[in-house]
């Protein structure tokens, strides 16, 4: 059984294979929202906190 924690981490992970090389990383480097690195490592779902901050600062 997989907690809600979990559930998030492989929700971001689906949303992050879709957004490869969509230019997502690209764009959120150049508006200032992350770095690359954070973009990436929220990409490939691996802090849910960094996914919730950054979908709180693009709405």
């Amino acid at each position: 059984m997989m907690s809600g924690l979990h559930i998030e981490m492989a929700f971001l992970k689906v949303l992050g294979e879709w957004l490869y090389e969509s230019g997502w990383i690209t764009a959120i480097t150049t508006a200032g929202v992350a770095t690359a690195g954070r973009a990436d490592s929220i990409q490939k779902g691996a802090s849910t906190k960094s996914g919730q901050w950054v979908h709180i600062k693009l709405w």
